[in-house]
C-alpha cells in the first residue's frame, strides 16, 4: 500500500516539476510524500532490505526530481544539500525517538512493558541502558523491542542525558545527516 501511494505522489511531483521552482518542489515533497513515508515506519520499516528496496528507489527518484538531477546521478549529495534524510535514517530516527519516549516514561503502560530497563546496583556509567533479549529468529531481531534496545544502548552518553525530545531529535538528526559527508 505504501509503495502504491508513494508512486502516485511521485507521479504528481513529476507532472508539476516543469512548472514550479525547487523550493515549491520541496514543499510538495514535505506535504505529500513525506507523511506517507513516515507514518508508523518504525513498525513496518525495520524489515528485510528486499521488502523496502522499492520504497528506497521511489524516494531517490523523488529527490532527483526535486533537484532536477539526471536519472543516473548519485543521491548522497542531493540528500545532504537539502538536509533530507534517507529512508533508512528516517526509520532509525523514529525508532530511537520511540525508545526515548519509553526511557522518559511517555509511552502508554502496555508499550513500556515491552522493554526492561537495567537497574544498576551501584552508581556507574551506562546506567541508561535497557536489557536486550536474546532472539533466535531474524524477524524478531528486527522488531522494536530488540532493534530499538540495540540502537538505544549504542548511543553516546551525552545524547542519552538530553531531556528535551526536540533537542534529542535535532542532535540525532545531525549525526545521521553527518553520515552523508564523504
Amino acid at each position: 500500500m505504501v509503495k502504491s501511494k508513494l508512486s502516485k505522489v511521485a507521479s504528481v511531483i513529476y507532472k508539476v516539476s516543469h512548472c514550479i521552482d525547487r523550493s515549491s518542489m520541496r514543499t510538495l515533497y514535505c506535504s505529500l510524500f513525506l507523511p506517507h513515508l513516515m507514518y508508523c515506519c518504525e513498525i513496518w520499516g525495520n524489515t528485510y532490505m528486499t521488502n523496502i528496496q522499492c520504497i528506497i528507489l521511489i524516494h531517490k527518484r523523488v529527490i532527483r526530481l526535486i533537484h532536477g538531477a539526471n536519472r543516473w546521478d548519485h543521491t548522497n549529495n542531493l540528500f545532504y544539500e537539502y538536509r533530507i534524510q534517507k529512508f533508512n535514517d528516517i526509520v532509525e530516527l523514529k525508532t530511537i525517538v520511540f525508545m526515548f519516549d519509553d526511557y522518559h516514561n511517555v509511552l502508554p503502560y502496555d508499550l513500556q512493558q515491552l522493554f526492561i530497563k537495567s537497574i544498576p546496583l551501584y552508581s556507574a556509567r551506562r546506567t541508561h541502558q535497557f536489557i536486550r533479549e536474546n532472539v533466535r529468529i531474524n524477524m524478531r531481531a528486527m522488531s522494536i523491542p530488540v532493534l530499538g534496545v540495540k540502537l538505544w544502548n549504542s548511543l553516546n552518553e551525552s545524547l542519552v542525558t538530553i531531556m528535551s525530545k526536540y533537542t534529542f531529535k535535532r542532535h540525532y538528526t545531525n549525526i545521521l545527516i553527518g553520515k552523508y559527508i564523504m
